[in-house]
């Protein structure tokens, strides 16, 4: 899954650079998912003790959204290094590091997790000026 997401992105940044991409490039550290995806992911979990084809089923569908709350957490990191003289050293100690280390995607899916109930980067900004 995360070889085909790569290809995707590096697809989407060759069609940028070509002048092709019909729409402007999205912002990826501003990517989150919908609270109901918390409760999917957590049934899921919980259907793959069952064992047998139900069990299978559910392992299947907790794999993916294992990995979109991992990029979730990917995107709290990449939005909160923002402006900070480290961000390069982290994010790149961060990518390697998931390469060889397979629990770091999974604290990166916890923190991705925590993000998606608790709106950590919706905290941290100032309130909107009134008008």
């Amino acid at each position: 899954m995360g070889t085909i997401l790569l290809n995707l992105w590096l697809a989407g940044r060759i069609t940028l650079a070509s002048g092709r991409l019909q729409r402007p490039w999205p912002d990826l550290a501003t990517f989150a998912l919908p609270p109901g995806a918390t409760f999917t992911l957590l049934i899921a979990i919980g259907l793959t003790f069952v064992g047998g084809v139900a069990g299978l089923f559910a392992a299947g569908f907790a794999a993916p959204f294992t990995l979109a709350f991992a990029l979730v957490g990917l995107a709290l990191v990449h939005s909160l290094t923002r402006g900070s003289q480290w961000r390069t050293f982290i994010l790149s100690a961060l990518y390697i590091g998931v390469l060889f280390v397979p629990y770091l995607g999974l604290l990166l899916a916890i923190t991705g997790l925590a993000e998606t109930v608790f709106r950590y980067r919706a905290a941290g900004k100032p309130p909107e000026a009134p008008n």
